[in-house]
């Protein structure tokens, strides 16, 4: 009764830590931090936690302008046709799950609150970076099968939706023809995001592509695209090119412990998961990145067009340590429901087919 009565104190200690661990904020903090990608999400504020229940994340899409403005004098009579041009996407959110253990042995060689709660902060910290890297990874993700089917979220689709997949290299055989919330692509043209490939393999051909690019979802209400994602390889490609002269960083501190240069207005990084957007260079048909990379991809991106949504309670938020009867250890599960989302497709673009070796 006594072994009992302390594996139950200890697991409230542990829970109690493990919870104000979770409040101070520093798991979110951490996790964001760790990655350029997620980090930029996290940093321009691009997560909504007041999604609460439902069996699919509900997104209103409008895909015309109100087209009754016009001017006028006097008494003319003001146009008042009803007015279409607004649909809505639905998408499932994404469960993702991790847990933190403590064995009775490591218990036993850590008594004392002030021991059991250093140990607890080292065992969240390791978890911490699991969750930062696996989530980085699956931002990119893209889980094509077989090369001749349409990709879908990674895990079997049980991952959240990828950045390529709501930026897609149109004319990609891996990447084509993908619907995302249900709505038909092909049919849907105003639901497309802009893609380019560079006018030829040089360095003028390079920044040719990325003007053209940027300009295209720069057209209409909306802005411009903020933020460039690229591989290393093409970011490496575009610093070289560059002249001195016009070299210079975003000085923010959302880039702090991360290279970024700026392209116009927008900051442009590097991430080691950013794909190949046109060639599945593997047997099954998944896009390749890092050093396997064909040829390398630049993604413009609209951060007011994203946001990861983040169910209520569900913000890797601990549910509690409990031991198990048949077990010498406790173990609190940590969840997360999340997904991506992109509600403006057509402000965003990829530009892809870049030479690795354009040196001229």
């Amino acid at each position: 009764m006594a072994i009992q009565t302390r594996s139950i104190t200890y697991d409230a200690l542990l829970t109690t830590t493990a919870d104000k661990i979770h409040k101070s904020g520093a798991i979110q903090d951490a996790i964001s931090n760790s990655n350029p990608t997620f980090k930029e999400f996290m940093d321009k504020g691009k997560i909504k936690k007041k999604v609460v229940g439902g069996d699919q994340i509900r997104v209103g899409l409008m895909y015309q302008h109100n087209g009754t403005i016009s001017s006028y004098s006097g008494y003319d009579q003001i146009d008042v046709t009803p007015q279409d041009g607004i649909t809505t996407m639905y998408v499932p959110w994404a469960q993702y799950g991790g847990a933190v253990s403590i064995s009775g042995i490591q218990k036993f060689k850590n008594m004392g609150k002030e021991q059991i709660a250093d140990l607890l902060k080292e065992k969240i910290a390791q978890t911490t970076a699991g969750w930062a890297e696996k989530l980085n990874a699956d931002l990119w993700d893209v889980d094509n099968r077989q090369a001749t089917t349409a990709p879908y979220s990674g895990n079997g689709g049980k991952n959240i939706i990828g950045i390529p997949l709501y930026i897609q290299g149109i004319n990609s055989t891996t990447a084509d023809n993908y619907d995302i919330g249900n709505i038909d692509q092909d049919v849907e043209t105003w639901w497309l995001n802009q893609d380019h490939t560079p006018g030829a393999d040089t360095y003028v051909g390079l920044f040719a592509g990325m003007r053209k690019l940027f300009n295209d979802c720069s057209q209409g209400p909306g802005g411009s695209p903020d933020l460039i994602m690229a591989d290393q390889v093409s970011f490496e490609i575009y610093e070289a090119g560059m002249d001195e002269k016009t070299r210079y960083s975003f000085k923010d501190t959302a880039s702090v412990g991360f290279e970024n240069i700026a392209f116009k207005s927008a900051k442009m990084m590097w991430d080691g998961y950013v794909p190949d957007a046109e060639t599945a260079s593997s047997a099954n048909g998944v896009l390749s990145t890092g050093s396997a990379l064909a040829e390398g991809s630049m993604y413009f991106i609209n951060t007011n067009t994203m946001s990861l949504y983040v169910g209520k309670d569900h913000d890797w938020k601990p549910r509690g340590f409990q031991t198990p009867v048949d077990q010498d250890a406790s173990t609190s599960l940590y969840l997360a429901y999340l997904q991506l989302i992109c509600d403006n497709r057509r402000k965003n673009g990829v530009l892809y087919a870049i030479e690795p070796t354009i040196n001229s």
